[in-house]
């Protein structure tokens, strides 16, 4: 729903539309117009974004039915998305890094660091030492899953939070970045590579990110969604 919070940089976050991202076990799919339904009167007369995955046809059905339509600029290759991925942990290849590069953890260097390792891969970023506490006191950070890749002259080229669930030993990936100077060299896969063998580790990992469509100036009580999960 609508919303204006403070953020730590002292600017604050605020959206005019509501946002709905939400699951369907696939075996049920007559749950979705059931949502759409509840989502139309939380929301009422602001605009309404949600997400659904490309190639979810049924979805794409029912919120055409319901008279959502797909925002396409959003949705296109130059457009504001995010593509799911996942792998079996078999056969994973080693990572290779280019002469000089390194791995550390964010146990081995300064939050300042880590900060600023965020902050160069998504530039520009508000993210402050004050929102990197808050995410180590979120559950399940570790510090040793808090991979990061340094440069021959020290700068942190590439960083990468696994969140791993060990009760059912599935980790996400995310966020996964590299500094704009250090890109295309393979870094984020060398990253991602990296973390992957965790000890005791048998199962599959899903490195995965919400899509969240971008907000546009649109007649009040607008719906629309962005048909922008790659598959």
């Amino acid at each position: 729903m609508p919303y204006r919070v403070p953020r730590s940089d002292g600017r604050f976050l605020e959206t005019e539309a509501a946002k709905l991202i939400w699951q369907a076990h696939p075996s049920r799919p007559e749950l979705l117009p059931e949502i759409l339904d509840w989502y139309d009167d939380v929301a009422g007369h602001v605009d309404r974004l949600l997400t659904v995955q490309s190639a979810d046809v049924r979805a794409h059905a029912a919120l055409a039915a319901h008279g959502h339509e797909p925002d396409v600029e959003t949705g296109s290759d130059n457009g504001s998305w995010h593509q799911f991925n996942f792998r079996e942990l078999t056969d994973v290849p080693d990572p290779v890094l280019p002469e000089g590069f390194r791995f550390v953890a964010a146990e081995d260097v300064s939050a300042a660091g880590a900060v600023r390792a965020h902050r160069d891969a998504w530039h520009p970023s508000s993210f402050t030492e004050a929102a990197f506490e808050r995410v180590r006191r979120t559950w399940p950070y570790r510090a040793d899953l808090h991979a990061l890749i340094a440069a021959p002259d020290g700068t942190l080229a590439a960083t990468a939070i696994i969140w791993l669930d060990d009760s059912t030993q599935k980790a996400e990936f995310e966020p996964v970045g590299t500094h704009r100077d250090f890109r295309r060299r393979g870094l984020g896969t060398a990253l991602q590579l990296h973390a992957m063998p965790w000890p005791g580790r048998p199962a599959p990992t899903a490195c995965w990110s919400p899509v969240l469509a971008r907000r546009r100036a649109l007649p009040p009580g607008t719906c629309t969604w962005a048909s922008a999960f790659a598959s």
